[in-house]
């Protein structure tokens, strides 16, 4: 008789690692079931009476350097096994079973032991920001506020709203590229459509803001490994679904040392590790977009980067013309005299307390005295 297949991975410096793989060979448990989701609720409820579980281990752990968490280990009174983890607000459940509808309805019940944290109903989304440093990644998750597109899309040049409007309402696809290319001057309003964008996707979307792109696509994966991939209690990476089959949206701004021409001189080897990411094998079957913004114009970017399929949007943030300029100004309660394009920055910032630039002159200077 042939069982199927079941993973389990083991880390010499976790022996609890082995105990627990030890007991699943030992008591034929052949059916696995997996599943991660966000939850409010504290591993300590697998222990309450009425769970139907019965917690043999606890254990608090800094696995793989980014950050305390805490693994769970229970049994039930059918001597199934449970191994629960979590890690900031994300639980990640494995249940070995004898019979696949015996683990699935295990999980279902978890489901409604630590229930999935409900999205607020504001105008936030949570971002998690990533770095490296001292050789371990680090992360720090915190919500921000963000604005609603039809709020902001006025701020925009028409053909500039119209492909922002056309990436807003477009749902993912496993099978389309990958990468979003936002580039214009400084000032467009760049910042403030991801932020719309973020609220827009925020159903089905998780924002990843990258603060060192230039550490995440350097000589070692693991960085970029930890954040593009889940990983469960054992370390095995879990690349199926992500959190609630969330995808993960990485956020790269002012990467125009990816981008150029000479990246590949500039960057060594950041430039193929992006796009193996988009449309290698490293992307293959990942629900994972990268969003990229530049200052850069078009003309002087790498051509690998833009050539088409590779890209579900390749947006240019225009200045507003002069008409745009007037509306904007009449809807915001502004002067509108100028008749020149504007960017977004300076329209804002028009009422801004400054004190003028007075230039002085080097050399000697003729000094008029009065009687």
């Amino acid at each position: 008789m042939t069982h199927p297949r079941i993973r389990v991975s083991l880390n010499v410096d976790r022996e609890y690692q082995a105990v627990v793989a030890q007991a699943i060979i030992a008591s034929d448990l052949r059916h696995e079931c997996t599943e991660s989701w966000r939850t409010d609720e504290a591993l300590t409820a697998i222990a309450s009476p009425g769970s139907g579980w019965s917690v043999v281990a606890s254990i608090v752990s800094d696995r793989n350097s980014i950050g305390s968490s805490q693994v769970v280990i229970a049994t039930d009174a059918s001597e199934n096994i449970l191994i629960a983890s979590r890690q900031r607000d994300e639980v990640h459940c494995r249940v070995f079973a004898r019979s696949s509808d015996d683990a699935a309805s295990h999980i279902a019940s978890l489901r409604a032991l630590l229930p999935r944290a409900a999205d607020p109903e504001d105008n936030s989304v949570r971002v998690t920001f990533w770095n490296l440093a001292d050789g371990k990644v680090h992360y720090v998750a915190r919500r921000i506020e963000v604005p609603e597109w039809h709020a902001v899309r006025g701020n925009y040049h028409w053909r500039t709203r119209d492909h922002l409007e056309a990436l807003v309402e477009r749902p993912p696809m496993l099978a389309a590229g990958k990468l979003v290319l936002w580039h214009g001057p400084p000032g467009t309003g760049k910042t403030w459509a991801l932020r719309a964008l973020l609220r827009e996707w925020r159903g089905w979307a998780e924002a990843h803001y990258i603060l060192d792109p230039e550490n995440f696509f350097s000589q070692s994966a693991s960085y970029m490994m930890s954040v593009i991939m889940d990983e469960d209690g054992y370390g095995d990476v879990d690349d199926d679904d992500g959190i609630d089959g969330k995808w993960r949206v990485l956020i790269i701004e002012d990467a125009s040392e990816l981008l150029g021409k000479d990246a590949r001189v500039q960057a060594g080897q950041g430039l193929a590790r992006l796009l193996n990411l988009c449309d290698g094998l490293v992307g293959q079957g990942l629900r994972v977009l990268i969003l990229l913004t530049t200052n850069e114009d078009v003309g002087t970017m790498h051509p690998a980067v833009i050539r088409r399929g590779r890209c579900i949007a390749n947006i240019r943030f225009d200045l507003l013309s002069p008409e745009e300029r007037r509306e904007w100004s009449a809807a915001h309660g502004a002067s509108h005299d100028d008749t020149t394009p504007a960017l977004l920055a300076d329209l804002y910032a028009a009422d801004q307390i400054a004190t003028p630039r007075t230039m002085t002159v080097a050399g000697f200077h003729t000094r008029t005295h009065t009687a």
